[in-house]
């Protein structure tokens, strides 16, 4: 196979799908042999091992941890100079027939770049329109990483001999290992990159292979000069160690097992029969009855197709197309051994022949050569071309190709009998925030990662050529994220039904009516068909353009690095009064109070405002460890305080038809230096704004908008209010790549003085909530309704990390005053030793704190604590919430003493198993609780036997 490394260098062919080129997909017994939108992945032999050291030469940064990398050595250089040769010679020779017809993200090319040098590339961006009849594409060269947006009319087809499986992309594509990009690196992406580059670019370095995986990613530990990148980067504001998946820094990027899903059955061993699959074909469309009970459909040609259910299914990407879709397979062996022993056979069929009479029409199954390997696989035509070149899809990996019509072959009848095991997806609830529609390159990355993937289906396709919506699960060991829930956190996605974008102003001092964003009149509803958003997660907030320019007014300042804006409409601020009047006024009412309604974390409700007593609307930002109260953000306020569950109520759908107003936003390249954003720079800020329309000119951003603002009050001379907080030495505006550099090392500086580690920023361990049975012990017990756990396989790492603690804290520091919700190092009264602790309150000499590994609480003074060390926040926080399944009280809603004494006598010290249920009790998991020395040993059921409680079927 091509892309084996040489034994001098690193190896240049370990890229997954969608890395840079055409690769050669695996023939690995677990990576089914097959074209993979933009490659495949190498063999073992071709990965570098842990532990070898190359010499590279940085080429360009590409995100706060990822950079682009080509060899250090003759042989790598003398590769490059031919290529661009060859190319070089066949543009100059070049024809009308080479030239590109399609530009689908992914495609190679022959492309010019701007130094007038010709290089190879891959699509990166659908086209765009620069003018009338004229498109541009976004187009990274794999040779050396380098991105330009050119010409679409001047890409050429690669030549035969340029192909990536002749001569593979010599870019590499290195993550620092045990780094992940911090909040601060994904708002201000563009200056995390400026001081990578300044650390790297065109530097040469050793890499040191701490992980090569088939997925396409290498994991280093780069040096230069004997100076670790590694370290010197992670005393910039803009990575932070992985918190891992199991808690050790970079497991997240460790080849893992790929087990069978929780609460997903594969079902028994099936035999492969001659036609490749366990379903016995009774023509194209008819398996036998029973063969797969579900999960099989029928493609419009009438053959079989996979297709997921709403169970659990555990899959596997094979490849990202444009339009923000995606493709997946089912993970099952019998269905990966089809596929292989199909794939050989047909191409050793047809890989001899010739196309004598086959003329292909829209709508055909055939068999396609993949032009990046040559091999045959299951295609269906989707365009024939007047040229004679034909569009295709191939339909066990998802991914489309153009090909000569000379490399399409008829499909027999036993090489239909395996069902199409590419599936269509899109994530449900969710859109691209890109304005293209697709998936940026930091939400490719997350896609790609190694990993186990789970998905659920959410909506069937609505047409045969739709795809089907899916929720996706990341569930490697030791971690579960909802990816769709993932994307939106991380600003990569918005919600679907998201509102138009915001009105902009047509010159910076005249507003536009923002009539055409926002229902003119607001429909305020109080049927019975206005249904309670009791489970939305609907987030429509108002949205600013990169570029544009908005009449603004700023609601709230947190700080003079973090503020929030509203537009300044006149309209627009009376559709909000008379919305706040509403929903204060349904939620005074005393049968406004559900006492079971707990939202969860993303979750919509209306909260009471401690300022003035009002409900406003809101959204959950975090829950809090005690089991009373819980942090909201006041989505049309900007601010966040706890409140309690007493004073939280449902929001109804129409309560959210008018989208939320407030906007964070933050100054646009303006830095404080050292220490924290000075009170009195929040004064000066608050005394520039108070009660003023502001000019704001957007330049970007997601999760955050970076901003500048002007008080137009005097139109010949505006107060720039950036240029203003700098004149009173309240922060610098940064202007170059250096003065990024020197920022991000006195922010570093400061924050190693003050590094404070909030709840709301660490990792919690979790229980999967599909049924799968883990194993645990009970660390603190209040009564069956309320104890805690700790996950076995997870015990061996968190007494590493209190061995660690231990030596860590010395008994003469400082004493040190935290705040609410800070997670910090705290001495336990009982044994002396330091365990990770949650301030949930401080009085003047008193703190509450609870041991966030553990459960129990106890009240301690600042002379017990101390700030929390880096590398003790990585672990995941590892005592988990529960209550007992299927009990109750014998007489009311409390326990007694007897009955929560027995309990801990069958729980405390044993090693039990459980297993969640996909309902929770506010934000308790709900388990089932087991002797794992004898599972049919019930813990429930031995408590309502022994007469200490009653059974409750709900």
């Amino acid at each position: 196979m091509n892309g084996a490394a040489p034994s001098n260098g690193l190896p240049v062919h370990v890229q997954g799908p969608l890395a840079n080129g055409q690769l050669e997909p695996s023939s690995g017994a677990d990576s089914p042999q097959g074209p993979s939108s933009g490659g495949g992945s190498p063999t073992d032999e071709s990965l570098p091992h842990p532990g070898q050291v190359y010499p590279v030469t940085v080429v360009a940064a590409c995100g706060c941890c990822l950079l682009w990398a080509v060899r250090a050595d003759s042989d790598s250089d003398e590769k490059r100079k031919k290529i661009k040769t060859r190319l070089t010679e066949y543009a100059a020779n070049g024809e009308t027939s080479q030239r590109l017809t399609d530009f689908n993200v992914g495609r190679v090319c022959a492309a010019c770049g701007q130094d007038g040098a010709w290089r190879r590339g891959r699509i990166s961006s659908p086209p765009f329109a620069v003018g009338e009849s004229r498109w541009s594409v976004s187009v990274q060269f794999v040779d050396d990483g380098v991105s330009e947006v050119l010409p679409s009319e001047g890409l050429l087809q690669l030549p035969e001999d340029m192909l990536m499986s002749v001569v593979p992309a010599q870019a590499i594509k290195l993550w620092l290992h045990g780094l992940y990009p911090s909040t601060e690196g994904q708002h201000n992406s563009e200056m995390a990159m400026s001081v990578l580059n300044s650390m790297t670019q065109g530097q040469k370095c050793e890499a040191e292979v701490c992980h090569a995986s088939r997925e396409g990613v290498i994991y280093v530990r780069l040096t230069k000069d004997g100076q670790s990148i590694n370290d010197a980067l992670l005393t910039t504001p803009f990575v932070e160690p992985y918190q891992g998946r199991g808690g050790s820094a970079g497991s997240k990027r460790q080849r893992q097992p790929t087990p069978v899903a929780p609460g997903v059955s594969r079902g028994p061993p099936q035999a492969i029969m001659p036609g490749y699959s366990a379903v016995r074909m009774q023509g194209p469309n008819r398996p036998t009855a029973g063969s797969f009970h579900k999960g099989i459909g029928t493609d419009p040609s009438g053959y079989t197709v996979m297709q997921l259910t709403g169970s659990p299914t555990e899959v596997r990407l094979c490849s990202i197309t444009e339009f923000a879709h995606f493709s997946v397979q089912i993970v099952r062996p019998d269905l990966q051994q089809g596929l292989q022993r199909l794939n050989s056979d047909m191409d050793a069929l047809h890989a001899r022949t010739k196309n004598a009479s086959y003329t292909p029409r829209e709508g055909d199954i055939c068999c396609a050569r993949f032009r990046a390997d040559r091999r045959f696989y299951r295609a269906r035509v989707e365009h024939v071309h007047a040229d004679g070149r034909v569009d295709v899809t191939f339909v066990d990996y998802g991914n489309r190709d153009s090909v000569p019509v000379s490399d399409l072959r008829h499909m027999k009848r036993e090489f239909g009998s395996l069902p199409f095991q590419a599936i269509s997806c899109a994530f449900a609830g969710i859109v691209p925030a890109n304005p293209a529609g697709v998936w940026p390159p930091p939400a490719r990355d997350m896609l790609q990662r190694p990993g186990r993937l789970v998905a659920r289906l959410v909506m069937p396709p609505s047409t045969p050529k739709s795809p089907c919506l899916v929720e996706l699960y990341d569930r490697t060991p030791g971690f579960n994220v909802l990816l769709n829930d993932e994307f939106v956190l991380r600003g990569h996605a918005l919600p679907a039904d998201v509102t138009a974008p915001s009105p902009i102003l047509a010159a910076p001092t005249t507003p536009v009516s923002p009539t055409n964003a926002v229902p003119a009149t607001f429909p305020i509803s109080t049927t019975s068909g206005n249904s309670t958003a009791r489970t939305l997660r609907d987030d429509r907030a108002v949205q600013l353009t990169a570029g544009k320019v908005y009449s603004v007014e700023v609601v709230y300042i947190h700080h003079v690095g973090m503020f929030y804006l509203r537009f300044a409409d006149e309209g627009l601020s009376q559709q909000l009064n008379e919305l706040n009047n509403h929903i204060h006024e349904v939620c005074s009412s005393p049968s406004s109070y559900d006492a079971s309604f707990h939202p969860s974390v993303g979750e919509l409700c209306c909260a009471r405002f401690s300022d003035n007593g009002r409900y406003y609307r809101a959204k959950v930002h975090h829950l809090c460890l005690g089991d009373t109260k819980v942090v909201v953000y006041y989505v049309d306020l900007g601010q966040r305080e706890v409140v309690s569950y007493t004073e939280v109520r449902p929001m109804t759908s129409s309560m959210t038809q008018l989208p939320f107003q407030s906007i964070p936003a933050s100054f646009y390249n303006l830095t404080k230096g050292t220490g924290q954003w000075p009170e009195e720079g929040k004064r000066l800020l608050h005394q520039l704004t108070k009660g003023k329309a502001l000019r704001c000119i957007c330049h970007g951003g997601q999760m955050t908008y970076r901003v500048e603002l002007f008080d137009d009050a005097d139109q010949k001379n505006p107060l720039d209010i950036r240029a203003a907080l700098q004149l009173a030495g309240v922060g610098r505006i940064i202007t170059t790549a250096a003065d990024a550099k020197a920022a991000a090392a006195a922010a570093a500086a400061a924050a190693a003085t003050d590094k404070r580690f909030m709840v709301e920023g660490l990792k919690r361990a979790v229980l999967p909530i599909d049924g799968s049975r883990v194993n645990v012990v009970v660390t603190d017990i209040t009564s069956p309704s309320l104890f805690w756990v700790t996950c076995v396989d997870n015990v061996g790492a968190l007494n590493n990390l209190l061995q660690s603690m231990a030596t860590s804290y010395p008994a003469d520091a400082e004493p040190h005053r935290p705040l609410a919700g800070e997670v910090c190092a705290a001495r336990f009264s009982g044994d002396g030793a330091w365990y990770r602790a949650l301030v949930t309150s401080v009085a003047d000499a008193f703190i509450q704190v609870t041991f966030v590994d553990f459960g129990n609480s106890e009240t301690t003074t600042i002379n017990a604590l101390q700030p929390l060390r880096p590398e003790h926040s990585v672990l995941a926080l590892q005592g988990i919430r529960c209550c007992l399944a299927g009990v109750k009280p014998l007489h009311g809603a409390e326990w007694d003493a007897d009955a929560t004494g027995q309990f801990r006598q069958l729980t405390e010290g044993v090693r039990l198993t459980c297993h969640s249920t996909a309902q929770r009790s506010g934000h308790r998991f709900s388990i089932h609780l087991a002797l794992a020395s004898a599972p049919t040993e019930i813990i429930a059921d031995r408590l309502v036997c022994s007469g200490y409680a009653s059974s409750d079927a709900s």
